[in-house]
């Protein structure tokens, strides 16, 4: 299945082009975001533990250790989207429920 007239390489050209352009443009958006992201997180876990060592606070209530762990591994943007999602999730689960 190869053109073989020259008006078909002409039109399978172009078609190939797309084809290529539409598979990598959103895989460059894509990693370009993930990059992006995964800077903010690692810059947000140095911060926090620059913080947590200059604290240096023992903390023996179970809820602000955990809240401090979800810190540290999540940037608040994450979190915030996270939490966002799943009461937006909830909302919707409730709503089908009362159906």
């Amino acid at each position: 299945m190869v053109p073989t007239t020259f008006v078909g390489k002409l039109i399978s050209f172009p078609a190939m082009m797309c084809g290529i352009l539409l598979i990598t443009l959103p895989s460059i958006i894509i990693g370009r975001n993930f990059t992006l992201v995964w800077e903010a997180m690692q810059q947000y876990r140095r911060q926090a533990a620059v913080n947590t060592r200059e604290q240096n606070v023992d903390s023996t209530e179970g809820k602000q250790r955990e809240r401090n762990i979800r810190r540290f591994f999540w940037p608040p943007c994450v979190y915030n989207a996270i939490t966002q999602l799943l009461a937006q999730l909830k909302l919707i689960f409730s709503l089908l429920d009362s159906e």
